[in-house]
């Protein structure tokens, strides 16, 4: 059973499960990507994802988004806005009675545009287990995520909508340092080596990374403030 997070919780029931963060330390911004493609993240003092700001060529705005939490640090609603076609986009969030089912709910400032609802399943140490895509009662697997039982890292991404599975070895961060992509139906793989360069903290501030099947080799950077 679903529940809603607004009306149901009282102080002191619920089961805090801990949001997993790719960031270290008391982040404050995280601004990451190349000079033509860029995120900027902002986060709040608990570490919540409040809002991201995705640009692209000559600094343009491509896509803006806010997220609201409780005092528990549950995600309760989110809104995106994209400059593409002007249109806003909302979610709500109802959580079933664990706390590791969220069901998202989507709707939009333009009545044409109507998107499937997802689901999202975590363990109790807040790692991404697998997303659904929800067409009326009918539940489909989109991704599928394994992680080591010891380092609890992340060891391997299936994408059934991608027909992908990607395979990871990780470096002490918990970064990984080759991702193996396989595509059984189209009988193709390749393989990315990534390479990191870290902050005092163990965030990575420099990323390149490079293909084996296209040669293509990727520079990232991340500019970081902390509180």
């Amino acid at each position: 059973m679903m529940l809603s997070l607004i009306y149901s919780c009282k102080k002191g029931e619920i089961k805090r499960i801990p949001v997993k963060s790719e960031w270290k330390g008391k982040v404050k911004t995280v601004k990451t990507g190349t000079d033509y493609f860029y995120k900027v993240h902002h986060f709040d003092t608990a570490g919540n994802d409040t809002a991201i700001y995705i640009y692209g060529n000559n600094n343009k705005l491509i896509t803006k988004a806010t997220y609201k939490f409780d005092v528990n640090n549950y995600l309760l609603s989110s809104e995106s806005f994209s400059t593409s076609n002007n249109i806003v986009y909302y979610s709500n969030c109802t959580y079933s009675e664990d706390w590791t089912e969220r069901t998202e709910t989507y709707s939009s400032s333009h009545v044409a545009v109507k998107y499937d609802d997802r689901q999202f399943v975590q363990d109790t140490k807040g790692n991404l287990l697998a997303e659904y895509v929800l067409k009326g009662d009918t539940k489909v697997f989109m991704t599928k995520n394994t992680y080591d039982t010891t380092s609890n890292f992340l060891i391997k991404t299936e994408q059934f909508s991608e027909g992908c599975t990607i395979t990871y070895t990780n470096d002490e961060h918990g970064n990984p340092v080759i991702a193996k992509y396989d595509y059984p139906k189209e009988k193709k793989s390749d393989t990315k080596n990534i390479a990191y360069v870290y902050d005092s903290k163990g965030n990575w501030i420099e990323k390149t990374e490079k293909s084996d099947l296209s040669n293509a080799v990727i520079k990232e950077k991340s500019i970081i403030e902390y509180y």
